[in-house]
């Protein structure tokens, strides 16, 4: 899991659309009905993504261009 700054607005399936469409393979998990781990919010606005470290600076170009 990746720590980032959430995005203004948050389209969580449209997210995992996206990093997918990147390349960035995001871990997969069966109790999500996308089959993809959902992006995962804290109390602080963190926002966290189950993702491996060598995609967190493709990610965050992901996330700067999110529209929600």
């Amino acid at each position: 899991m990746i720590k980032y700054k959430k995005p203004a607005k948050l389209n969580g399936s449209k997210l995992i659309e996206e990093l997918l469409a990147a390349g960035i393979s995001v871990q997969q998990d069966s109790g999500y009905p996308s089959g993809y781990t959902a992006p995962r919010l804290d109390a602080d606005n963190s926002l966290w993504l189950a993702i491996s470290s060598n995609d967190e600076a493709a990610a965050q170009i992901v996330l700067d261009a999110h529209q929600g």
